[in-house]
């Protein structure tokens, strides 16, 4: 199973994506990112 998690403030987001072991119930992170200056003049 893959978990993602959303962190969305007022000008930015961050993400992790988690695969989890039912099994054994371990999970490890797979991928993470963030991105910033969201709405803000001169952001790309």
């Amino acid at each position: 199973m893959k978990i993602l998690v959303l962190n969305s403030g007022s000008s930015s987001i961050k993400f992790k994506l988690y695969t989890v072991n039912l099994e054994n119930d371990q999970f490890s992170a797979l991928c993470e990112g963030q991105a910033d200056r969201i709405g803000i003049a001169g952001s790309t």
